[in-house]
C-alpha cells in the first residue's frame, strides 16, 4: 500500500490560515513572531521520524475540524489544539501531550489572552485520551483526533503501519500488546466518539476497522 504523503504546497496553503487565526486573537500582532510560530509548526510535522502524527495527520484534523466548526463553543482554542496538539513526538516517551502543552504555551505567551492559552492547553492534554470529556470542545477534539479510525479499511491499515514505522523502537511483540490494549479499550467505551457529529459519521465504520483488524491482524485479538 503505497503512502500518502503531504506536499509541500498543501502544506502552505494553510500558512495564511494559521496566521489569520493567530492574528485576529493575538494582543501585539506580530507578523515576526507568527512566523516564528509557524516555522516551528512547519519544522516539528515534517520530522523524519514522523509518519502517522505527520503534516498529513494535522491537515486531515483540520479538515475534520472545519466539519463542526459551528458546533464548538470556543472554536479558536480548538482551532489551536488542533494545530499544537502533537507538535513534540518522543515515540519512546510517555509525555508527548504535555511537551506540546508546554511549547504551545512558550510560543503564546505575551502574544495570546490567557483565558485562551489555558483553554488550549487543557484542550491538547484531553488528547491523550484518558479522561472523559469535561465539555463539548473535549469532546470534539478528542474526536477530531481519533476521527481517521473511521475512515475506509485501507486507510485505517495505513495509518496503523505508520504508527508501526513511529514505534520502531518496539518488538512486534510490545508493539501489538499496546495496539491491543488501545483496541480494547476503544471497543469498551459505550461511544468511541462521544460529540454527535462523529458518533453519527464514524463510529460503526471505526467499530468494524478495529474488530477486522484484531481479527486479521492481530492474532484473534
Amino acid at each position: 500500500m503505497g503512502e500518502i504523503t503531504i506536499t509541500q504546497q498543501q502544506w502552505e496553503s494553510r500558512k495564511a490560515i494559521f496566521v489569520h487565526l493567530w492574528n485576529q486573537v493575538s494582543l501585539r500582532p506580530d507578523d515576526v513572531h507568527v512566523a516564528d510560530v509557524w516555522g516551528r509548526i512547519t519544522q516539528g510535522y515534517s520530522e523524519s521520524h514522523r509518519y502517522y502524527h505527520s503534516q498529513r495527520h494535522i491537515l486531515f484534523c483540520l479538515k475534520q475540524f472545519e466539519l463542526v466548526a459551528d458546533r464548538l463553543t470556543d472554536g479558536v482554542a480548538v482551532a489551536l489544539a488542533t494545530w499544537f496538539h502533537d507538535l513534540i513526538l518522543d515515540p519512546s516517551a510517555n509525555d508527548n501531550e504535555e511537551q506540546s502543552k508546554r511549547l504551545f504555551q512558550e510560543l503564546a505567551k505575551n502574544y495570546l489572552p490567557v483565558q485562551l492559552i489555558e483553554k488550549t492547553s487543557s484542550l491538547i492534554m484531553s488528547t491523550c485520551h484518558i479522561d472523559v470529556p469535561a465539555n463539548i470542545d473535549e469532546s470534539y477534539i478528542q474526536d477530531i483526533d481519533l476521527s481517521s479510525m473511521g475512515e475506509g479499511w485501507d486507510s485505517f491499515v495505513r495509518d496503523v503501519d505508520d504508527l508501526r514505522k513511529e514505534y520502531s523502537h518496539m518488538s512486534d511483540e510490545q508493539f501489538i500488546d499496546v495496539t491491543k490494549n488501545f483496541y480494547h479499550k476503544m471497543l469498551g467505551r459505550e461511544k468511541i466518539y462521544t460529540s454527535d457529529y462523529f458518533h453519527e459519521h464514524c463510529e460503526q465504520q471505526a467499530r468494524d476497522n478495529i474488530k477486522r483488524y484484531m481479527r486479521e491482524k492481530l492474532n484473534n485479538g
